[in-house]
């Protein structure tokens, strides 16, 4: 492969050249067995300052235009691809302004990891809703000390 940087093919017992990208400069680890040219992204304080900032709504549709039957979620067994996820964020938002939300305005999730779980959180995110994500272990004094501290509109 060639690019006005040179050649940036690596050899045997060589490492490429660095390649500068938005998240900095891209490093190119010694081959292993089975992982020919295996690559790790070291991010640049100059390459981060220079890559636009995109809320993580906006990263999942555009995930779900590029390839929308790769895999979003995946939990026990159960999947969500990157079309279906973006559907789904779309209806969550939708149903949290029915009830009356606006952006900026805040919810409380307390409920078990699951694919419902980081449908709703990603959903409110849509909807421009912050979340305050609680832990259905904690004991009852601390859940009411946590709801009291954001101030949710619903639980």
């Amino acid at each position: 492969m060639r690019s006005q940087g040179g050649d940036r093919r690596s050899r045997p017992g060589q490492s490429c050249p660095p390649a500068h990208g938005a998240f900095g400069t891209i490093a190119a680890l010694r081959d292993r067995p089975g992982r020919r040219g295996a690559q790790t992204i070291i991010p640049t304080m100059q390459g981060i300052l220079d890559t636009p900032f995109r809320a993580i709504p906006d990263l999942i549709r555009a995930h779900a235009a590029q390839r929308p039957r790769h895999a979003a979620l995946v939990h026990e067994g159960r999947m969500v691809d990157y079309a279906g996820l973006d559907a789904l964020m779309d209806r969550v938002a939708a149903s949290l302004q029915r009830d009356g939300l606006e952006p900026q305005d805040r919810i409380a999730i307390c409920a078990g990891t699951s694919l419902e779980y980081a449908v709703l959180f990603l959903g409110a995110l849509r909807a421009g809703i912050a979340v305050a994500p609680l832990a259905p272990s904690c004991t009852a004094e601390s859940l009411a000390g946590m709801l009291a501290d954001a101030g949710p509109k619903r639980l």
